[in-house]
């Protein structure tokens, strides 16, 4: 089966999306022998969609680990285009919702135009919302008539994701993965079709994680030999729900003292303060 992949950013550069898809594309070239190509911006992080400054990816088109990937650049002056036009445009209107879209960006008119040659493919699939490279794939799937699916990675608390157009390309498409019954039951309240729904959780290979020294661990954060460790892992920024975890904490540490929360990630500024 031939797979076309959009993402809005892929290693090196770091994030769960970026991982999941980097994961999940070279396992289906492994184990079912697929021939997978990824479309992804030049980025790090998002951060490069909004500023020219931004330390980016150099090399644009490569094959790694069997994966063909293609990288493009983002418009960031249409970007700042957009921002602007947006901010004269009044709230709760069907102009708004499109321009709060394509300012999430990546805005790329080369990626969008490379996303539609790609004719001869069995299925696309995009990830995620609420992210711009999900139109590009799906206008592509459906001007070439191939199978469209999402896997949106919904953040159902932030206000963000909560925008009509991306339930609109939901029932629009061929099957949207979930990735917990808590974004299911969601976007079933936000009357998306119930078939088009499927939940398969984020995995995890545990065979990455056995035989590892977790004394060695503790003894290089200076956690007590005794204590059970609560692990976060992820970006530091507020819809993480870090600070739900460290409110829930302190409940934990009224009953029980011998327990660590150890906080692990890249930080943003704003977050931070």
């Amino acid at each position: 089966m031939k797979i076309l992949q959009l993402v809005h950013c892929y290693p090196p550069a770091i994030g769960g999306t970026e991982i999941f898809i980097k994961n999940l594309s070279e396992n289906l070239v492994k184990k079912y022998n697929d021939e997978v190509t990824v479309l992804t911006t030049n980025g790090y992080n998002c951060d490069c969609f909004y500023d020219s400054k931004i330390k980016t990816i150099k090399l644009l088109k490569e094959k790694t680990n069997n994966i063909n990937i293609f990288r493009f650049k983002t418009n960031i002056f249409l970007y700042k285009i957009i921002k602007k036009i947006n901010t004269f445009i009044p709230k709760k209107t069907f102009l708004k919702n499109w321009l709060n879209y394509f300012e999430k960006g990546p805005i790329s008119i080369k990626m969008f135009f490379k996303s539609i040659n790609f004719c001869d493919y069995d299925i696309i699939m995009c990830s995620s919302f609420p992210l711009l490279q999900m139109l590009y794939g799906f206008l592509a799937a459906k001007l070439n008539d191939i199978p469209i699916v999402f896997r949106g990675h919904f953040h159902i608390h932030d206000k963000t994701f909560d925008n009509p157009i991306f339930y609109s390309l939901i029932n629009n498409s061929n099957k949207y993965f979930c990735a917990t019954e808590a974004e299911k039951t969601f976007l079933i309240n936000k009357n998306i079709n119930e078939n088009k729904l499927k939940t398969i959780p984020c995995g995890i290979d545990y065979k990455n994680y056995k035989n590892k020294n977790s004394k060695k661990f503790k003894q290089k954060y200076k956690i007590p030999e005794k204590d059970k460790v609560v692990l976060f892992v992820g970006q530091k920024i507020l819809y993480k729900g870090i600070k739900t975890l460290i409110k829930s904490m302190f409940e934990i540490w009224d009953k029980k003292t011998d327990v660590t929360l150890l906080i692990c990630g890249s930080s943003y500024s704003n977050y931070i303060k």
